[in-house]
């Protein structure tokens, strides 16, 4: 199985179409968002309810951040969650 991490600040838009091909993959058995401090949390995000349900979503929130570090950092922080 494959884990995918996606690291996010404030682009819930731009997750939504990997969000629905993802899920449908049968070889992706996870998909671990990491939420860098977006304004309104992945959490709470109405664009993304229909998705986080789903049992392959897992949600990692950094609070607290006034700007993405960097990808590396980010990905590290989702990888260790997998």
């Amino acid at each position: 199985m494959i884990s995918a991490v996606v690291p996010v600040m404030n682009r819930s838009d731009r997750i939504i179409p990997c969000l629905s091909t993802w899920i449908d993959q049968d070889q992706i058995g996870e998909i671990v968002i990491v939420d860098w401090s977006s304004s309104v949390p992945i959490k709470t995000d109405p664009m993304l309810s229909k998705f986080l349900d789903h049992w392959k979503i897992k949600i990692i929130r950094v609070d607290k951040e006034t700007s993405f570090i960097s990808m590396s950092h980010s990905l590290k922080i989702g990888r260790a969650h997998v």
